[in-house]
């Protein structure tokens, strides 16, 4: 038979969250796990390539190298509308959920959710994990997780990247933008080429150009210019590593 589960996608870069996010999913009755990533730009390229894995919703962790939560969501957003993504993260102050809403986010738990312990301590309710996760993925009322140490309201209204880029740099076009962005999520020529199903050929063009436009010298200067733009948003620009303890 085929399984009627519905599939979820996580990106994390730490193996022993992993596997601790990986038997809480699969401990459920309703989700199993279809893509595992290391990254957001892994966890792009997965989606990319694996067209039959593609999820209902994504677990997205907010502190990962190079193309971090909130870069990956500004990606996904556009590659993927139709897929619901929700931050997962020991980043739950109110600056990091408010960006990530901001952005587009469907939702925002705190991974002390998937510790039956504690979240039966917040609760009252061992399977308010998989309760949250069907909550999202059903309905267009998201989750409030009372687990988040603020759950950025009073952030949620800073400017978007979209509404940035429409300030800031209108002389730029849609494909230079994601470029950009791919650029800036440490993704190679070859990469870009694939997201965007354009030629190398093509890219390359992007990049020679947007050298000049932007009057940078290499990839690392676009990646500056992007940030000054509010092209792209890191979270590393809001806030440090957190220290996060599941026991």
């Amino acid at each position: 038979m085929k399984s009627t589960k519905l599939k979820i996608a996580f990106a994390e870069d730490i193996e022993e969250h992993r596997k601790r996010i990986t038997d809480a999913i699969s401990s459920t009755k309703s989700f199993e796990v279809s893509i595992k990533a290391t990254s957001g730009r892994d966890l792009i390229l997965q989606l990319i390539r694996n067209p039959k894995k593609q999820p209902t919703l994504i677990l997205m962790d907010m502190q990962m190298p190079n193309c971090d939560g909130l870069l990956a969501t500004i990606i996904c957003k556009w590659l993927f509308p139709q897929i619901k993504i929700i931050g997962f993260s020991a980043h739950t102050d109110g600056i990091v959920v408010g960006e990530f809403f901001t952005e587009g986010g469907d939702a925002f738990l705190s991974k002390l959710i998937i510790n039956k312990a504690l979240a039966s301590q917040a609760y009252n309710d061992e399977n308010i994990f998989e309760n949250a996760l069907m909550q999202i993925a059903t309905t267009n009322n998201g989750f409030i997780d009372k687990m988040l140490d603020d759950t950025g309201e009073r952030f949620i209204n800073r400017q978007s990247t979209t509404q940035l880029i429409l300030k800031n740099c209108n002389y730029l076009n849609s494909k230079e933008i994601r470029y950009l962005q791919l650029n800036a999520a440490g993704f190679n020529r070859k990469e870009i080429a694939e997201v965007m199903n354009k030629s190398e050929w093509t890219i390359k063009k992007y990049c020679h150009s947007l050298l000049n436009t932007l009057k940078a010298k290499t990839h690392t200067d676009l990646i500056n210019v992007s940030i000054n733009l509010g092209i792209i948003k890191f979270i590393r620009i809001y806030q440090p590593a957190p220290t996060l303890v599941f026991d």
